[in-house]
């Protein structure tokens, strides 16, 4: 794969995507026509254009200014995020009198840039500085051993269907894993942060 045809397709996603900071897996395999871990390798020999941020590649150059209503947008959807929430896209179009595109537009912005996690895929989120303070708690509670979902949902100080969420969402991130009715860290710590 050649630099101009890289170029070229990052070019044109952000041209229909101007919000979005980069590509993700799924977008990578669509656009590129290649498994994520081949385009991962190719890459290698781009660094100097291209960067992966753990969520998504995107150009180095690559700055998004967002006008005054979608940065108070964003101000208000952390806010909302800051805990396990389900998105309402009613409540924000009511609220800010925004079309529901532009308010999944700069979800996708937030989760992009590292600012807001999705734990379920479309309907769950939580900022990120709350989701290292849950991850935090959850590796030091399990770093003595297996723990039941209600030890952990305590010491998390969250709702029973909350804890599940961000415990399912670890699980699915394969940092823990749930065996004998209880949570297991299986991931080392170093390879977590």
């Amino acid at each position: 794969m050649k630099g101009k045809k890289i170029d070229k397709i990052f070019n044109n996603f952000y041209e229909n995507n101007p919000l979005r900071f980069g590509m993700r897996k799924r977008e990578i395999e669509k656009h590129f026509s290649v498994d994520f871990y081949n385009f991962f390798n190719i890459m290698k020999e781009y660094n100097d254009k291209y960067d992966y941020n753990g969520v998504v590649f995107y150009k180095k150059n690559r700055e998004i200014y967002l006008n005054e209503s979608l940065e108070k947008l964003k101000n208000e959807i952390l806010k909302y995020f800051v805990e396990i929430n389900k998105l309402d896209l009613d409540y924000f179009e009511t609220s800010f009198k925004i079309n529901k595109k532009a308010i999944l537009n700069i979800i996708d912005f937030l989760i992009d840039t590292k600012q807001l996690i999705e734990l379920i895929s479309g309907r769950y989120y939580l900022k990120s500085q709350i989701y290292k303070k849950y991850l935090n708690i959850v590796i030091n509670e399990l770093m003595s051993g297996p723990k039941e979902t209600s030890y952990l949902k305590d010491k998390l100080n969250i709702s029973r269907e909350k804890a599940v969420i961000f415990l399912e969402y670890l699980d699915n991130q394969s940092i823990t894993k749930f065996q004998n009715n209880k949570r297991v860290l299986i991931k080392a710590i170093n390879e977590i942060v």
